[in-house]
This record gives structure tokens, sequence and C-alpha cells, in this order.
């Protein structure tokens, strides 16, 4: 991983580059290992105008192959960004953000050679309007999706309207959050969504908060399309989850924790029924949780650590959700000298199981990262 960041006047630009590449490990018992690569680049350069203005571009391009047992898949995602961030008025700040995305996959495998690239548009128009203590945000956005495979599908592609509005109120030591947004999905219909929460100050370093919201997501086409995995009877997913924390900060150190659940409706999961391997609608599904997370900051160190205990379960067969771990745990150090600084991350997950039926056991696994930065200009 290298990447480099500066400026030049009112214009910022950072560029990184990484590659990964692993032998893999055998899928099958007494099988090849199967290998990943993936080279990737990031750039992205903006400018501001006196008016306080901002305007920006960032391109993403990531490539690679996967082998999996009796074939692979070389693969391609790219996404282009836009923004135009401009004052109105004193209370009223306009973002504009166009993006376009690209997911183009060529897979060998037993069923022959197959192409399936998928693009997706959007536009999104913001508007952020202060009012006193308060402050209001209204919108819409436009999403296209177009497929184009090797396969002949009876729809390629569709349109996701929707329109959204927040209020961000303040009372003091209480705070207010109310969102709603509305989607026109052309394959799906409409669907409505939001959420409310609520945050206060129990002291001048501690706060508690509660939040509920609703969520909807519908099967993007590879979930449908893929060839010889997707599904098309896939139905949108549907969840609605609740949230409670409490957290500390304090002039060297802060400590966060909470408990959440999510229940979903057709929980979309890549699973295995019947012999095949697809993505498949979960009934009813309910996930639980808890997080902690605290950091550290004295003379040239900075510690942060963080951990979360989940139960995913299918709640029609009790079942854990296959390929979803029960543990994680991730613990960040650094450390300064002038315009030099170096750290590490040790990052780990636990078992999860492969299957629905809970029944084939992958291990869990840590991962340890190294990095070191140098800043050119103090």
């Amino acid at each position: 991983v290298a990447g480099a960041a500066g400026t030049e006047g009112r214009m910022k630009y950072s560029v990184s580059a990484s590659h990964l590449e692993t032998d893999g490990t055998a899928i099958v018992e007494d099988g090849d290992d199967k290998g990943f690569r993936n080279t990737s680049a990031l750039a992205s350069v903006a400018h501001q105008f006196d008016s306080g203005g901002e305007a920006g571009l960032v391109l993403m391009r990531a490539q690679g192959n996967t082998e999996f047992e009796d074939g692979d898949t070389d693969f391609a995602i790219q996404t282009l960004g836009f923004k135009l961030d401009t004052p109105i008025s004193n209370y009223w700040r306009s973002r504009i953000l166009l993006a376009e995305s690209i997911d183009e996959q060529d897979t060998r495998d037993n069923f022959g050679f197959s192409t399936f690239d998928t693009k997706t548009r959007s536009a999104r128009w913001e508007n952020q309007i202060s009012a006193g203590r308060h402050e209001y945000i209204v919108g819409g956005e436009l999403l296209v999706d177009e497929v184009d495979s090797t396969t002949d599908f009876d729809e390629t592609s569709r349109t996701n309207a929707a329109v959204f509005g927040q209020a961000l109120l303040n009372f003091g030591p209480t705070d207010f959050q109310l969102s709603l947004r509305a989607d026109d999905n052309e394959a799906f219909g409409r669907e409505e969504t939001g959420a409310v929460a609520m945050g206060v100050d129990l002291d001048r370093n501690h706060r508690a908060r509660v939040s509920y919201s609703t969520s909807f997501r519908a099967p993007t086409f590879n979930d449908l399309y893929f060839p010889n995995f997707g599904n098309a009877d896939l139905k949108p997913e549907t969840a609605g989850s609740v949230e409670l924390g409490i957290g500390g900060r304090y002039t060297y150190w802060f400590w966060d924790a909470a408990i959440y659940q999510t229940d979903a409706d057709d929980l979309i999961v890549f699973t295995t029924i019947n012999g095949r391997s697809a993505p498949f609608n979960v009934n009813e599904a309910r996930i639980r949780g808890a997080e902690l997370s605290a950091g550290l900051e004295l003379d040239e160190w900075t510690l942060q650590a963080a951990a979360s205990v989940t139960d995913p379960r299918d709640r029609e067969t009790d079942n854990r959700i296959r390929r979803r771990s029960g543990k994680q745990f991730r613990v960040d150090v650094d450390r300064s000298f002038g315009q030099v600084s170096v750290g590490t991350t040790v990052k780990g997950q636990g078992y999860r199981y492969n299957d629905a039926e809970n029944e084939q056991r992958i291990a869990g696994f840590t991962t340890w990262d190294l990095r070191a930065k140098w800043r050119i200009d103090h």
C-alpha cells in the first residue's frame, strides 16, 4: 500500500494504490489452493472557491482475479464521482453529487464462459438549511441500473427515484434527529423508510443516545441475474433497528458502548438451498449485538480499540445466518516522530458457518498490518 496527499493553494489532492495477492486455501477436501488477486487505486482532487464552495472529483478502480473450484473470475470495479458544494446564502447551502459505478466480471467455469457487466448512474441534489440552532436537509435522488451480459434477461435496466428530508433539532443538552425517505423503484414499487433519534448530554463529559430506524434494500442486478448464481425470484429486504448507547469523552481519552437489535424480513443472504447456491430471502432474521470502543491520545501515542459481539439468527430455523461471525475486534496503535509516523493494526473475527444448517464451520482469523507515513512539507 502506498499513497500521497498534498495542497497547492486552494487545491488539495490525494492518490493511493494497493496490491493484495494470496495463494488461498483448498475449498474442498483434498482440492487445490484457490487464490485471489486485487490491485486498486484511488485518486481525488478538490478546489475551494472564494465563496466557501468546493468542487471535487474522485476516481476509484480495482481489478483482479478470484479462483474457485472448477473456475475463476476476472473482475473490474470502477467508480467516478463529482461533487459541487456551494453556499446560496448565509442560511442555505446546496450540494450536487453525480456518480457512475461499473462492475465487470468475466467467468470461466464448468458452464462455459460468461460476461456480466453492470453500470449504475446516480444524481443527488441536497439542500442544507439553517434556522437558529436547528438544521434541515431536503433533496432528491435518481439512480439508474443497467446490465449487459452473455445471458439474455427480460429486464436490462431499472430506475429508482427518491425524495428525502431530515430535521436536526437542538434544545440545549438534548438533540433530536428525524428523517423520512420515499423510494419509487421501477421493479419493486414504492417504499417509505424513516428514523428517529435522540441524544442527551448527561453532563459535560457523558452522553446517552437512543434511535429507531427502518430500511429498504432492493436486490441488485448481481443478486437477481448473475450467471449461474443469481435468483430472479428475490424480494426486497426490509428491516427495523433499535440502538441504545452511552459514551464519555475526556481530555485525553474516550469510551463508547452500544447495544442494538435489527429485525429483518426477507433478508438477502447468499446460501445453498436444495443443492443450489444463490442469494435467497431469509423469511425473518434477528440480529442482536453489543459494541464497545475506547481510545487514548497521550504525547505522541494514539491508541484505539473496539470489540463487538453479534448474534445473527434465522428466526425460522434458529440457526446462525450463513457466513456471519459472532465476534470481532480491532486494535490500532500509532506513534508520531515529527514528520514521520508509524502504526500497526491487529483485527480478527470469530468462526462462522458456511451453510444455513450450521454444519460446516469456518475457522476465525486474525490479521496484522503495519504502516508508515511521511509528511514531506511540515
